[in-house]
């Protein structure tokens, strides 16, 4: 039996604005927060915290809302895939700390939702509609 619901177009538009609000949301906030998310990021070893604290900022927000809109979304989703390995890699890979496994595993969720958008294109309601 096959069921399909009756708004299933709006399923890709509405992964869309979940998936784009945690990097918006996330990039805000490290403005907001810059110097304790700078002191983060040095507890983690990253060299150049400053200058790579702020592509950070540019990769949130800027592919964030991209993927919000549907703009490029095969290569913004996969290039938000990468950055959020990387992040979690560097970031969250203490996995005896119970904070940071809940950390990779909803990056690994984000990287799971990135990689069907990549897969199925933006759906409707987006610049890249047909």
């Amino acid at each position: 039996m096959h069921c399909r619901c009756p708004f299933a177009k709006y399923h890709l538009p509405l992964a869309r604005i979940f998936i784009s609000a945690i990097f918006i949301i996330g990039g805000i906030h490290k403005i907001t927060d810059f110097t304790a998310t700078k002191l983060a990021m040095e507890g983690n070893g990253v060299p150049l915290t400053t200058a790579i604290l702020i592509l950070a900022i540019v990769i949130e927000i800027g592919l964030g809302l991209m993927i919000l809109i549907g703009y490029k979304i095969r290569c913004v989703a996969m290039t938000l895939a990468i950055y959020l390995m990387i992040v979690t890699l560097v970031m969250h890979l203490d996995l005896s700390d119970p904070g940071q496994k809940v950390h990779v595993l909803k990056n690994l969720a984000i990287i799971g939702g990135l990689l069907a958008l990549e897969s199925a294109g933006a759906g409707c309601c987006s610049l890249e509609e047909k």
